[in-house]
């Protein structure tokens, strides 16, 4: 016997499989322990005046976090993007609290974290063998 599904236009109550942890053996945790943010962060404000005036750039987690997602993952701005809203493990890469199904962030602010920031390919390509 075939029962036909019920569609509705509401989006389904799904339980989370991690229950709100995250694995300590996933790539990405075990990537945000072994990065240097607190020298990446000191290079990464270096590019911004302190005059308080314009809006607040992101943190070097984020700028920073989206260029290596990017690399490892081989993704395009638009992807990253995409990719960040949709996995918890890489918002938490990322610097964020709690899972956010917005865009953390414009694809377009991809360009800006270049500029700002020298590639590391040594480090980024030791971390994706990893």
């Amino acid at each position: 016997m075939y029962r036909k599904s019920r569609h509705t236009d509401e989006l389904p109550e799904i339980g989370l499989y991690f229950e709100g942890r995250l694995n300590p053996e996933n790539r990405w945790v075990k990537m945000t322990e072994r990065l240097p943010w607190h020298e990446l962060e000191a290079d990464y404000a270096k590019h911004f005046k302190s005059c308080g005036r314009g809006e607040v750039a992101l943190n070097v987690r984020v700028a920073m976090g989206a260029l290596i997602i990017k690399e490892i993952l081989g993704l395009s701005d638009r992807a990253v993007v995409d990719a960040v809203g949709e996995n918890p493990y890489l918002q938490y890469f990322l610097g964020f609290k709690r899972f956010q199904t917005e865009p953390p962030f414009n694809a377009s602010l991809m360009i800006h974290f270049r500029k700002r920031l020298s590639p590391r390919k040594s480090s980024i390509t030791s971390m994706r063998k990893s």
